[in-house]
């Protein structure tokens, strides 16, 4: 009978989720550690019981088959003692030595003698159809036959000669007091099997007198006598079979199947036929036992003459699996039955249990569910108040309330951040940063400080910015912080640390270096949250924001700075421009085109004095022609001016050279020329920007100096072209006068500009009285800078 909740137990089963769920889980391992046991002995107990009840399955059918083959040899053994009773008669013994004397009177009595004997054994054992005494040469002497209804002995006109029989030549050749068995097969009259067919089988015993074999005594068994112990009947009967050594039938439940023999019937029915991959297992001559799909196959071999081994036969018992296992079957029924159960039993305890444990957990589960959607902190009324999942709900009622703490945090700071990420002043921004600081963290005082100086030992920790009051007292513990900044700093990560005696605490959170130098978000308070490991968190994310809210103020401040260098360097850029081509305006009018004039005039004076003048006129030629030569020169120094043809014919290095040499001349100066051979390919841009900053430096000298030694360096140091011009000039002293100059001046300027266009550097140091040095240093990488866009402010190129 079903329990009336099994099928509600069933259905919850099917629908829980046994992955996902904490009661499908519990259900999952309390089965687990019930069942798994349970099976596994269960299992374990099966096979042990199942492989016993089959071994004694097997057992009893191979005693069985084994009780038949005793019965049949117990049967032929006392037929063995039945022939050599026989052949040891006082009437056989008698009438051989009759015989061998010559007295025939006495041994025609004795003759008659023995027929009595035999007729009266024949009548006490009708198993033996026939009972025989054939004499040396083969002839039968005396011959009992029984019909089945009466025994009788045979006329001596009926007599045989058995001479050329098997049986009698095998017989003659034994020893005395051995016995000879035949084959078993269908007896045979007049060389024609007898119908109804009568399986036999002889028996026969040589007759000796003294050494002298006589004769022998056959009897022929009827075999259907120890034939029919094989056939059973009634319940729980096995089928047996019996074949002879080739494997013909000699018992099978189908006539029709029986003496295939090539000596009887010869069908060709036989073992092969049925059992085809097991006859050679079955015909070896030894007991086993073979199992097929269907059934199970138990033989054992009778051996009628222990020492013939070539005359035996096998009984066999076939049994289905069906009905040799069926005890096996029903004992596995039953431990499947039991087995179930004991499964039922654990799923429902299982459920109870896991119902009982997992309900709270559900409860508990709800609560957080509507917290998590921004109801109520979760209820601790959950389970029992001692038990583990009472603790588990204070601890999720006190983590509720701490995530809600911390989302408002969280919340305030992302407004902080938003308002700090605004700013753009820097003042303003740190300000920003230390009341954000006061207001998130409930503290009494924040503020925002940078060490003076590189190392820990050179400054103070400068106070950037503050918010709050601080107590006079904290003074006197300002040499005690100072480690703890510098702790901070260095293992870059917030800190929280006592503050006095009263409870006061403190928190700090290194900056990135959006300052020159480290710095410190600080916050003190009495606050116990102040102490939290997650307020130092807090701390430290702040001061991250704060460090990209002071870099973005750092950028803009660069970007304001370096958009108006960049509109100053175009002022001061279209400036030299105009400058340049008003120098080249100059040169062209006070130079080039006053020769060209004057060449003009006297060529104009030799075309009006050639006629009447021939030698003033050839003056005014040669005069003219002076002229153009200097026309000629002219033009070629403001060409050489704009873009130097050295530089295009040999290098950069024979230009440098030439110019250093050309202005030293000029000037008068003591010239040192340091000028390495450049091996690899310079950069167009890279090679005009070398040259003109390298004659701006050189004409500033001859402009400004006033020097007598000058000193120009080129070489390739670690993959950029190095350049340096120096002087022991006047110079002119500190940083702020090389600011001003760069202000005013273009050329510096433009020095400077042209380094960085192509991804360089030029760098100006002067002292008073100690000359000036210009350096500059230019990436041969193609790819460095904007050397593509790198342009002559000479040409305008």
């Amino acid at each position: 009978m079903i329990h009336p909740n099994f099928g509600r137990v069933a259905a919850g089963l099917v629908s829980m989720d046994f992955r996902t769920t904490i009661q499908g889980k519990l259900i999952l391992a309390m089965l687990f550690m019930v069942l798994v046991p349970l099976v596994g002995t269960g299992l374990y107990g099966n096979w042990v019981t199942s492989r016993v009840l089959r071994e004694r399955a097997v057992e009893a059918a191979r005693n069985d088959v084994n009780q038949h083959v005793q019965q049949i040899s117990g049967y032929l053994d006392g037929v063995r003692r039945d022939v050599l009773y026989l052949s040891r008669l006082d009437s056989l013994q008698r009438l051989n030595r009759a015989r061998l004397l010559g007295r025939e009177q006495e041994a025609e009595a004795w003759r008659a003698q023995l027929a009595q004997d035999f007729l009266l054994f024949s009548l006490a054992n009708p198993m033996y159809y026939q009972i025989r005494y054939l004499d040396q040469e083969g002839r039968e002497t005396v011959r009992i036959n029984y019909d089945g209804r009466t025994c009788y002995i045979v006329p001596d006109d009926a007599l045989q000669d058995k001479s050329h029989r098997y049986y009698f030549q095998e017989t003659m050749r034994r020893p005395e007091g051995s016995v000879y068995i035949s084959p078993l097969d269908l007896n045979r009259e007049l060389g024609e099997i007898e119908i109804p067919y009568r399986p036999v089988v002889r028996y026969a015993a040589p007759v000796y007198l003294g050494s002298i074999p006589r004769g022998m005594v056959i009897v022929n068994l009827y075999a259907r006598y120890f034939l029919d112990m094989l056939y059973e009947e009634g319940p729980g009967a096995r089928t047996l079979y019996m074949v002879d050594q080739d494997g013909y039938y000699l018992v099978h439940p189908d006539p029709a199947r029986l003496w295939g023999s090539p000596r009887d019937l010869d069908t060709g029915e036989g073992l092969f036929k049925d059992f085809p991959t097991e006859v050679a297992s079955i015909l070896s001559g030894e007991e086993g036992v073979y199992s097929t799909e269907d059934n199970v196959l138990v033989y054992s071999p009778y051996y009628p003459e222990p020492k013939a081994a070539e005359n035996y036969w096998v009984v066999i018992g076939l049994e289905p699996m069906r009905s040799l296992f069926a005890p096996v079957r029903d004992f596995r029924l039953a431990a499947a039955s039991i087995l179930i159960l004991a499964m039922l039993v654990s799923v429902a305890m299982s459920l109870g249990l896991s119902r009982q444990l997992a309900g709270p957990i559900r409860a508990l589960q709800r609560d957080v569910e509507r917290f998590a959607q921004g109801g109520e902190v979760p209820s601790a009324e959950v389970g029992s108040h001692d038990d583990e999942i009472g603790q588990l709900a204070r601890a999720v009622k006190d983590m509720a309330r701490t995530i809600r703490r911390h989302m408002t945090q969280l919340e305030a700071m992302n407004r902080a951040g938003q308002e700090i990420a605004l700013g753009l002043d820097r003042q303003a921004t740190m300000d920003a940063i230390v009341r954000a600081a006061l207001d998130l963290l409930r503290a009494d005082w924040a503020a925002l400080r940078r060490r003076q100086g590189f190392s820990a030992r050179e400054g103070e920790w400068e106070v950037l910015a503050e918010a709050g009051e601080r107590p006079s007292q904290d003074e006197e513990a300002e040499p005690r912080l100072r480690p703890l900044f510098e702790q901070a700093v260095h293992r870059r990560e917030a800190l929280i640390s006592p503050l006095d005696s009263a409870g006061r605490m403190l928190s700090c959170a290194p900056l990135g270096r959006a300052h020159e130098g480290p710095a410190v978000l600080e916050v003190r308070g009495s606050s116990a949250a102040l102490a939290e490991p997650a307020t130092a968190n807090l701390l430290a994310t702040l001061a991250a924001q704060a460090t990209i809210a002071l870099e973005n103020v750092a950028l803009y401040e660069a970007l304001a700075a370096q958009r108006q260098r960049l509109a100053d360097l175009v002022e001061n850029l279209i400036t030299a421009q105009e400058e340049e081509r008003k120098l080249v305006a100059y040169d062209l009018h006070d130079g080039l085109i006053q020769y060209l004039v004057g060449a003009r005039l006297h060529l104009r004076n030799f075309t009006r004095l050639r006629e009447r003048d021939p030698a003033s006129a050839e003056s005014a030629l040669e005069t003219g022609m002076a002229q153009l030569a200097e026309a000629i020169g002219e033009s070629r120094r403001v060409i050489e001016g704009l873009r130097p043809s050295l530089l295009d014919d040999l290098g950069l290095e024979a230009a440098i050279r030439e110019l250093a040499h050309e202005m030293a001349g000029r000037e008068g100066w003591q010239l040192e020329l340091h000028l390495q051979p450049i091996d690899r390919p310079v950069p167009p841009a890279v090679e005009i920007t070398a040259f003109r900053i390298m004659q701006e430096a050189l004409t500033n000298v001859g402009k400004h100096a006033r020097a007598k030694r000058v000193s120009v360096r080129l070489a390739f140091e670690d993959g950029n072209l190095v350049g340096e011009v120096r002087d022991w000039g006047r110079g002119f002293a500190g940083e702020g006068e090389i600011a001003a100059r760069q202000q005013r001046c273009v050329g510096l300027v433009g020095m400077q500009e042209r380094a960085r266009l192509v991804g360089g550097e030029c760098r100006v140091w002067s002292q008073a009285g100690a000359g000036t040095r210009v350096t500059l240093r230019l990436s041969l990488d193609d790819d460095s800078g904007m050397r593509d866009g790198a342009t002559d402010t000479r040409t305008g190129r």
